[in-house]
């Protein structure tokens, strides 16, 4: 104890989460009860990876035909991959994020948005009995060190600190929303009802397929907000530049595009990070903002190497890649963003900043290591930018 006394903060801080986290990979345990923990631990990561693997690897298709799709903007059936049978055509429908979103904001028929919610909530089937087995053996392996359940497990290095905390949280937060999100729900199946009233049909009922489609149409009709028209004022392209050039000025950055990179897809983008006004690297990121087969289907950061002081007091410099599935743009059309896709860019490059600016010794508190219960609030703040009239221009 005298010697941890004497380090210095961050060293003293990297010991003792050191030891806990050697009585958390179960140490302190005989050796029969490490060997099950370690099989436990075996089994978990391969489930884990299985699961992931289902995930990103689906490549599920709905067809619809024109009609069947009545009311999605002309854009996009811009490049639409299609399919004929019985002299009809189809377009080729994916659960992708960008064809996804679009099809249940704007699909007037209630079929067609049910038909793709199912798909998309279906896919994977073979998920179910492997998180059936993961909660099992998450349970035995929390127990094996001594904790009550998996949640005690997760939450003793977080913030919160125990299920207990979290829970009263919640439970405040429910308490304060629950009239507003009621209320809310009001307005929009009072909606769904007129809708079903002029077209001479008896109310079924509001489900999650009809969320996405009535929110839009209450924006709509109660604040006169449309979405198509919005997008018209954030390309892509210049959303970028104009999120890093607010980057830039706001950290004190200079922010370069790599000519010919090596990246892993054509549509991957590099660029290295200068202190604008002392000359110093800063690290490198990537973009890789579109999607394709395979490919994680949300918005991510990965830290791809953390900075860190070496041990002849020389820095190694971090790289991030933020992940996203934007649209791509067509020969003949940019990429248009809907201010929530906005909001998800500027979110997301907070995250790649966190990730670049952090100045640590240990790499083990580099960037987004932080407590997960913490690692989205400096994104959060962030992000209120793409709220601000003089950043939006």
């Amino acid at each position: 104890k005298d010697e941890m006394g004497r380090l210095a903060s961050e060293d003293r801080r990297l010991m003792e989460m050191m030891v806990l986290e050697f009585r958390r990979a179960g140490l302190l345990l005989p050796a029969e009860k490490r060997s099950q923990l370690a099989a436990i631990k075996r089994r978990i990561s391969d489930l884990e990876i299985a699961f992931n693997r289902c995930i990103n690897e689906q490549n599920t298709r709905v067809l619809f035909t024109r009609d069947e799709l009545e009311g999605l903007p002309i854009d996009y059936f811009d490049g639409r991959k299609t399919e004929e049978a019985n002299g009809a055509i189809s377009y080729i429908v994916t659960t992708k994020h960008p064809d996804y979103v679009l099809l249940m904001k704007f699909a007037t028929r209630e079929s067609t948005r049910k038909a793709m919610y199912v798909a998309e909530t279906t896919q994977c089937p073979a998920n179910i009995s492997r998180l059936q087995e993961m909660v099992h053996l998450r349970l035995d392996h929390a127990n094996l060190l001594g904790y009550g359940s998996h949640s005690d497990y997760v939450l003793e290095t977080l913030m919160a600190k125990s299920p207990q905390t979290a829970l009263a949280m919640e439970n405040d937060l429910l308490a304060k929303m629950t009239d507003m999100a009621q209320r809310e729900l009001d307005e929009l199946e009072a909606l769904k009802k007129a809708d079903m009233l002029a077209a001479d049909e008896a109310y079924n009922g509001f489900y999650c397929w009809d969320k996405a489609y009535y929110m839009r149409k209450l924006a709509e009709q109660k604040h006169g907000l449309r979405e198509e028209e919005v997008k018209q004022y954030f390309s892509l392209s210049k959303a970028t530049c104009g999120m890093l050039d607010i980057y830039q000025e706001m950290l004190g950055l200079r922010i370069i595009q790599v000519s010919n990179p090596p990246v892993w897809h054509p549509d991957v983008a590099m660029y290295e990070v200068w202190e604008a006004d002392e000359d110093a690297f800063v690290g490198h990121f990537y973009l890789d903002l579109h999607p394709r087969d395979g490919k994680y289907s949300h918005a991510a950061v990965w830290r791809i190497r953390p900075g860190y002081t070496r041990s002849d007091g020389t820095r190694e410099f971090p790289v991030a890649a933020m992940v996203a599935n934007f649209p791509k743009p067509t020969s003949t059309a940019p990429a248009l963003l809907t201010h929530k896709n906005v909001i998800t860019l500027m979110h997301e490059l907070g995250h790649v900043f966190h990730n670049l600016c952090a100045h640590t010794k240990w790499s083990q508190f580099h960037g987004t290591r932080v407590e997960r219960d913490f690692v989205e609030a400096p994104s959060q703040m962030l992000e209120s930018w793409a709220w601000e009239p003089a950043s939006l221009r």
